[in-house]
């Protein structure tokens, strides 16, 4: 039957992880009699096991591959579940405690949009857009003046940085 998993080990923290990606972690369990065979499950579907959910444990050491791919971010508290190995021949439970933290830049416009009024012909005139990053991630924006006449037009940044910590103003 198998005698632990991952001695000492009651969690593992998957860190933070960009929302659409997978980020995997190893899980070692040892067993210290005949071939035995667990049953695992989740409770969140944001966490898996690469492989069945039913395999066999050799005598020794085995090692299992679990997953975290966020479907989103976090509000404040990361993600967490249990995972529960159940040993089919003993019964013998184990839980390991699972955490992760889904992260995402968030685009917000603090003005509602730019207008430049009358303008006289030939006379340069500049308007201010302010962008927040609402998310929880550093985020890149690519600035980009389209639309009719936009030819007219023109952008003093090409690419911006936003993290979460303030607005960022485009002169």
């Amino acid at each position: 039957s198998v005698s632990s998993v991952e001695p000492g080990a009651s969690s593992i923290a998957f860190g933070r992880v960009q929302v659409g990606n997978v980020t995997d972690r190893v899980l070692s369990i040892e067993n210290e009699g005949e071939q035995a065979v667990l049953r695992a499950s989740f409770g969140d579907p944001q966490f898996s096991i690469l492989g069945d959910s039913v395999f066999a444990v050799p005598s020794g050491g085995h090692q299992i591959r679990l997953s975290f791919a966020p479907l989103s971010r976090n509000a404040n508290l990361p993600f967490s579940d249990i995972l529960t190995l159940v040993d089919t021949t003993t019964g013998r439970t184990f839980g390991v405690a699972l955490s992760g933290e889904g992260v995402q830049g968030a685009l917000a416009q603090v003005e509602p949009a730019l207008a430049f009024d009358s303008v006289r012909v030939a006379v340069p005139v500049s308007s201010n857009l302010t962008l927040r990053n609402a998310g929880n991630d550093t985020m890149t924006v690519s600035v980009q003046v389209a639309g009719q006449g936009s030819g007219r037009f023109a952008a003093r940044f090409d690419t911006v940085f936003l993290d979460t910590s303030a607005p960022f103003t485009l002169p």
